[in-house]
């Protein structure tokens, strides 16, 4: 499928993607109007991620029709890989019942060992002296925890679901113009996360709706955000691999890194980064800003690496941008930051870092300021 013949297919489902999902919101809009509430009501679009959900597999199953060349798809099973979504929804109902998440989590993790060993053993992501099937069971274990835990991620916080598409999405969308004489399968099966995610944005950002998300359709936007993932590693884009799931791969970090930490202290702190950030700011827009801020330096260092083969390089300075957000959110005293020292970071992405270090200093005066007006409360009550 060339690219002209890839955007008519991806403008062909956005339209129809708009229909359903603005259909659904107009709809909802006049039931709302119909009544009258004593009270604030916030609106809620239930069915919102399971329409976004239905279009995207949809896309995929006609993006496979439609594709001239499906040997890629071959290899990598990605049939089978829509057949597991199916098994994924069942573990999501089955949390429902008494017992169910341990059940559900049974059946995922034998369902992603499953798929990861049907695969053809020369597509393993790395070579070593160990047997393939061990390769294969460590291959599947990881990305199964990397599932479990975006999961665990999703639940908590509100919106990560529609970062983490148009992060994907976003990667990839210059490489398939760049690449344009050339596109890559997998490049097209990420990119038409970004025009239909997008479309979630003004609920979120504009309209402040609650979009609440199932667990099994949860668990469909887990799995195929850690698919495409791991999808990478067999054509050796190890580097973009770890790339496309660099935020939850920092979180996973830092929960670990504060679970040990917490045990030494008596007062617990908040495991995951983003309850941190949430600690330091009323505002959650603020929050989702500096994720995203971040999310396109780590898109800019996916295109570095596809279009220069840098992949160490690019996973080292990723590494060191995480770590400057990190250091600047939790240790009120670090001004610079690790990324001062390191010249060839702060020249790759020199504009997106200064944004980035407004956001964050706004958050320490928010915080600052918070404190002030609690410690001055408290003076005035002793009074």
């Amino acid at each position: 499928m060339t690219i002209t013949f890839y955007l008519i297919f991806t403008a062909c489902l956005l339209f129809f993607n708009i229909i359903a999902l603005y259909g659904y919101f107009l709809f909802y809009q006049s039931r709302l109007n119909e009544h009258i509430y004593n009270e604030h009501v916030v609106p809620t679009l239930k069915y919102a991620y399971l329409i976004q959900a239905i279009s995207l597999l949809i896309g995929y199953g006609a993006l496979f029709c439609f594709s001239e060349d499906k040997t890629w798809f071959y290899e990598i099973k990605f049939l089978y890989f829509l057949g597991l979504v199916l098994l994924f929804i069942i573990s999501g109902l089955l949390n429902k019942l008494k017992g169910g998440t341990v059940l559900s989590s049974l059946l995922e993790l034998a369902g992603i060992l499953g798929f990861v060993f049907i695969l053809p053993k020369d597509s393993l992501p790395f070579k070593t002296s160990l047997p393939p099937e061990a390769v294969q069971a460590l291959t599947g274990l990881g990305w199964f925890i990397c599932y479990k835990f975006f999961c665990i991620l999703a639940d908590r916080f509100e919106g990560i679901v529609v970062i983490q598409s148009l992060h994907m999405g976003f990667a990839v969308l210059p490489i398939l113009f760049f690449l344009s004489y050339s596109p890559v399968s997998l490049l097209q099966v990420i990119g038409v996360l970004f025009p239909i995610m997008l479309m979630l944005t003004p609920f979120y950002c504009v309209l402040h709706y609650k979009l609440p998300i199932q667990n099994p359709v949860r668990n469909v936007f887990c799995l195929l955000l850690t698919g495409f993932a791991f999808f990478a590693l067999p054509t050796k884009n190890w580097g973009m691999s770890f790339l496309l799931i660099g935020y939850i791969i920092f979180e996973l970090v830092v929960v670990l890194f504060r679970f040990f930490s917490n045990l030494l202290k008596r007062q617990k702190e908040p495991l995951f980064f983003f309850e941190n950030l949430m600690n330091r700011t009323p505002y959650k827009a603020t929050v989702i800003r500096v994720v995203l801020r971040y999310n396109l330096l780590t898109d800019i260092t996916i295109f570095i690496l596809i279009i220069s083969d840098l992949q160490f390089q690019m996973i080292l300075l990723t590494v060191l941008l995480f770590l400057k957000m990190y250091l600047n959110i939790m240790i009120s005293d670090n001004k610079t930051g690790i990324i001062d020292l390191v010249k060839g970071a702060k020249e790759t992405a020199q504009t997106g870092i200064t944004e980035t270090v407004s956001a964050v200093s706004f958050l320490k005066g928010t915080y600052e300021k918070k404190k002030e007006e609690k410690k001055g409360k408290q003076n005035d009550e002793q009074s």
